[in-house]
């Protein structure tokens, strides 16, 4: 099978600068420093395992990079994200860390010979159109605990009705994501939903809301 065809086995058609990645044949990897960009049979092993994931199967993620702790960088194949990479953490916040393939692979290049791949550079101002996904996701109330936390921090601005669809969800979860959503990108306008996310029940939930509440009142 040709590299298209073997990439196409798990994405159905698989992105350009994907096929050109694997056909090129250099794949960057120094073990002291947990820095693996994995040739193409290691990829589609590892990819199988992350597409049984409900959210590899829901970004249509493909293994790139293994830094031996279970914390592979993806590339992202569905969705409003597409093209970017996604960094998959099995103990941790999972994210989005890079607007595109080559901006990942010019930052892992980048990184000295005393560095680790802990040391990758991310890409800042990452925006991506989510808001009719996150609407789908509300709607569908399906896997929206571990989708939302990584939808809205690659969105620049949501609709004053859905914040506040968030911030009065059943789902703490969801109060969560967007009590970090107002702290980190909230505007003066947000402080009242800040302020009744900071009275919520549950620590995860007031903990960055009071934080946007600060935030917000020295706007």
């Amino acid at each position: 099978m040709t590299t298209r065809e073997q990439l196409n086995s798990k994405l159905g058609n698989a992105p350009e600068n994907l096929v050109s990645h694997f056909e090129t044949g250099h794949f960057l990897s120094r073990p002291e420093s947990r820095i693996h960009c994995m040739p193409l049979p290691q990829a589609l092993e590892y990819t199988s395992h992350v597409l049984a994931l409900p959210i590899g199967d829901h970004f249509g993620l493909f293994a790139l990079h293994d830094g031996q702790d279970s914390n592979p960088h993806c590339y992202v194949s569905r969705g409003p994200c597409s093209g970017s990479i996604f960094h998959l953490m099995h103990d941790g916040d999972c994210r989005i860390t890079h607007r595109s393939l080559e901006s990942f692979l010019t930052a892992l290049n980048a990184l000295s010979d005393h560095e680790s791949i802990d040391d990758l550079k991310e890409d800042t101002d990452l925006f991506f159109d989510t808001i009719p996904t996150i609407q789908g996701l509300l709607s569908r109330d399906e896997d929206i605990d571990i989708l939302l936390p990584v939808y809205l921090p690659v969105t620049k601005s949501i609709p004053g009705d859905l914040k506040h669809q968030l911030a009065t969800s059943r789902d703490f979860y969801v109060r969560e994501a967007i009590a970090s959503w107002l702290n980190l990108r909230g505007t003066r306008e947000d402080l009242p939903l800040a302020e009744l996310l900071a009275a919520d029940n549950y620590g995860q939930v007031a903990r960055p809301a009071k934080l946007a509440v600060s935030r917000l009142q020295q706007l």
